[in-house]
């Protein structure tokens, strides 16, 4: 599905010459966080005037043309997706042919900019979506199963930072000092830059007419109060405490109140409720479309034990719904303590149940509503487009060091002793315990 370019081609756009940008990313998809992130990134380029050029898998054929119905003529003559094919057999071959194809679609393409998201080399930005693969592994796995698809992840990061990219854009300070503190000798600046809300995406308005269908539909009392949780990784993101905090609500409100209770949780079909608390959850599977459960909560509900920056709390934002998430998360950047939101400091079913019971107030949840969509306005596309735009051209005006062979030899990912050393020390030293 590729289009054809011509290499170093520049266009005019409102009378000035614009960036031809390249974004790379592991899928092209709307139901992921990280995903929909280079897809709005893509969008504001696009409004801004710069040509973009997305580089990756597309996993779903649908993605690619529900993103072009969203955007005119002259944005469509600046965009080109550039597919690549990869080998799916394991996670190992998966990943070597997915950084080898993108390399050789960016040598072929000679592009101003060069941003990636996912493990691809010859790039000027970096941009890892769960801070860094390293990071995200010393916080959630005490003891990693040290696989070779692992280690050639770690060798390809490892690359990356030292031999490559010209700068790393993080979404978080949270995720700034993780990175220094396991790659504390990067010779390249990290920039923050939070991620963005696309508010066009977000328009509440076709969908006021389902939130009370939608409710219905769930069993939900008049003055029910609903907790909305999104992800695909039940595990990690806090839900088992969450189910453990409304055990704990069960056991200290009376039944009035804990009957306004609902947790909904949208992204795994395969969770099995709790048998002691049936009606207080309903489960739904990944979907494409998510907007109706936002517009038809009340609290977005994320106690994330690990997230560099999670979109869902922006995405709550936008939608007027108050926040509850945790220090791990480096979206409580975004968060107002009790002002649009809860941060709780451990991921513990107290803590979640002190939170939940916090916006069981019908009063101090309606003023949180209206902060939390204001919040949201410091986090649009134009905002953050431009935060970019402006680091892209900052780079452009410095020379560009010749790049090494950036393809990636099979036999990397067993060199293992290095690797190991640098995994035992941090373990040792039990960073984030």
């Amino acid at each position: 599905m590729a289009r054809g370019v011509t290499a170093g081609c520049w266009l005019k756009h409102e009378g000035r010459l614009f960036m031809r940008i390249g974004l790379t990313t592991t899928s092209f998809r709307w139901d992921q966080g990280a995903e929909r992130f280079v897809i709005n990134l893509a969008k504001g380029l696009l409004q801004d005037g710069q040509e973009v050029h997305v580089i990756g898998r597309l996993e779903k054929m649908n993605a690619h043309e529900q993103f072009l119905d969203q955007l005119d003529t002259e944005q469509r003559k600046r965009f080109w997706f550039h597919r690549v094919k990869t080998i799916k057999a394991t996670k190992y071959l998966n990943l070597i042919t997915f950084a080898n194809a993108v390399h050789r679609q960016l040598q072929a393409l000679n592009l101003d900019i060069v941003q990636g998201f996912g493990k691809s080399l010859g790039l000027d930005v970096f941009r890892p979506p769960t801070g860094t693969q390293k990071a995200f592994m010393l916080k959630l796995h005490k003891n990693p199963k040290m696989e070779p698809c692992t280690y050639q992840e770690l060798a390809i990061e490892k690359r990356i930072l030292f031999e490559g990219a010209r700068t790393v854009v993080v979404n978080s300070h949270l995720s700034a000092r993780r990175i220094r503190e396991v790659y504390p000798e990067v010779p390249i600046p990290i920039e923050v830059i939070p991620n963005m809300v696309d508010f066009s995406y977000w328009r509440p308005e076709p969908f006021l007419d389902q939130r009370e269908k939608l409710r219905q539909s769930w069993g939900i009392p008049e003055d029910g109060v609903v907790f909305l949780h999104v992800s695909t990784a039940f595990k990690t993101k806090g839900v088992y405490e969450a189910l453990d905090a409304l055990k704990i609500l069960k056991s200290r409100l009376p039944a009035t109140q804990m009957n306004r209770i609902r947790m909904v949780l949208v992204g795994d079909s395969n969770f099995k409720v709790p048998a002691d608390i049936p009606d207080q959850i309903t489960v739904f599977p990944r979907t494409n479309e998510i907007r109706p459960y936002y517009f038809a909560a009340d609290v977005l509900l994320h106690p994330t034990h690990f997230d560099s920056y999670s979109n869902v709390v922006l995405e709550g934002l936008v939608c007027g719904l108050p926040v509850i998430t945790s220090v791990m998360n480096g979206a409580m950047e975004a968060i107002d303590q009790d002002q649009d939101g809860r941060i709780i400091e451990t991921v513990d079913p107290e803590s979640i149940a002190e939170a939940i019971g916090f916006l069981l107030d019908d009063d101090r949840r309606k003023q949180m509503k209206v902060r939390a969509r204001q919040k949201s306005l410091q986090f649009s596309p134009e905002n953050i487009t431009q935060q970019y735009v402006q680091l892209y051209q900052k780079l452009l005006e410095q020379p560009r060091q010749i790049q090494p062979d950036y393809s990636v030899k099979p036999w990397q990912a067993f060199l293992r002793k290095e690797l190991k050393r640098d995994f035992r020390d941090h373990l040792n030293r039990q960073q984030w315990s």
